[in-house]
């Protein structure tokens, strides 16, 4: 909550914003674990569920507008985030906004090249990534025997006194690009994309069954800057509506 303006954005708008916190001893999400193939590791919470429950208390204990629920995560929450949208579609939100996760290729594609996902997961997506996001991932996480981690790639990397540039160059192919290609597919985007400049953020947006956002915050780090929340909330939240089961899309405040 403090690393975020959030707070203060909902203050002013008039909207309920969560903050849920993992039911884990270690405080990690179970998609840190296991992401998509189904297994799960024992012990580990079922954080979907959890997830879901949270969401149905909230909108019975307050006045939901049902048709402006919207996800954000960041980092751990980004990967969290993901794995709930991919992995249960039927999820109530209009819109979802993921920063800064390490949400590697051998989560979303197979070794076949096929991605694991498709058009049943489609709902207007916007990703951010700081231009000089240098975080590094801790430790092994996998339990796909047959691919190699993508944080130990990145752990390695540093150990090996690899230069800035590079190492900021491999987290973009390792962990932006295949949410890219993912989300362009899950929304069946097949225009090329419109390039636009606001301020610091640098957008590509990819039209198509849903619209998908990729902006690149020039000299952003790896966590979000206090002017994010408001940038996604103005910018991108305000255009999207549920109802009826279908994202609506109108126009955001901006």
């Amino acid at each position: 909550e403090l690393s975020t303006a959030w707070a203060a954005v909902a203050e002013r708008e008039g909207f309920i914003v969560l903050y849920p916190q993992s039911l884990t001893s270690e405080h990690t999400w179970s998609a840190w674990e296991d992401f998509s193939d189904g297994r799960r590791t024992k012990g580990i919470k079922d954080d979907i569920l959890y997830l879901n429950l949270l969401l149905e208390l909230i909108q019975k204990k307050y006045r939901i507008d049902k048709e402006r629920i919207y996800l954000y995560g960041q980092s751990f929450g980004d990967v969290m985030g993901t794995y709930y949208l991919l992995n249960s579609p039927e999820h109530p939100f209009a819109a979802a906004a993921t920063l800064s996760g390490p949400v590697g290729a051998e989560r979303l594609i197979r070794n076949d090249g096929n991605f694991c996902f498709g058009k049943e997961c489609a709902i207007p997506v916007v990703r951010t990534h700081g231009s000089q996001d240098l975080a590094m991932p801790m430790g092994t996480f996998q339990h796909i025997e047959d691919m190699i981690p993508t944080f130990d790639l990145m752990k390695e990397l540093q150990k090996n006194g690899v230069e800035e540039t590079e190492i900021i160059r491999n987290k973009m192919e390792m962990h932006q690009l295949p949410c890219i290609e993912l989300w362009k597919h899950c929304n069946s985007c097949k225009e090329e994309p419109v390039l636009s400049v606001r301020g610091r953020y640098n957008a590509l947006t990819y039209s198509g069954d849903c619209d998908f956002h990729f902006y690149t915050v020039e000299k952003g780090g790896h966590g979000p800057s206090m002017d994010m929340a408001d940038f996604i909330w103005t910018y991108f939240f305000t255009g999207y509506r549920r109802t009826g089961g279908q994202v609506v899309k109108g126009k955001p405040d901006k």
